[in-house]
């Protein structure tokens, strides 16, 4: 990914945790209605890539369409 081999995982969505770990990437997936300002938010903040979730649960179709498609302009790594 970018260039990185993956060899570790942080599970968070916690940007003092984010900042200050060793892990190779940061998994940011959280049990609300995923929202754009909060993924930018991680991404802005980390210096890994970010596996970011844009549906699940009662998120879906077109709103999962959309969320995707913002984080895939802003070359995010999605997951659904």
């Amino acid at each position: 990914m970018f260039g990185r081999v993956i060899k570790s995982l942080v599970f968070t969505t916690d940007i003092a945790i984010i900042r200050n770990c060793n892990a190779d990437a940061v998994m940011a997936v959280y049990p609300f209605t995923p929202q754009p300002i909060i993924t930018d938010a991680i991404v802005a903040s980390s210096d890994k890539p970010v596996f970011s979730g844009v549906g699940g649960g009662t998120t879906r179709g077109p709103r999962v369409i959309g969320l995707a498609m913002d984080a895939s302009v802003k070359e995010h790594t999605v997951l659904s």
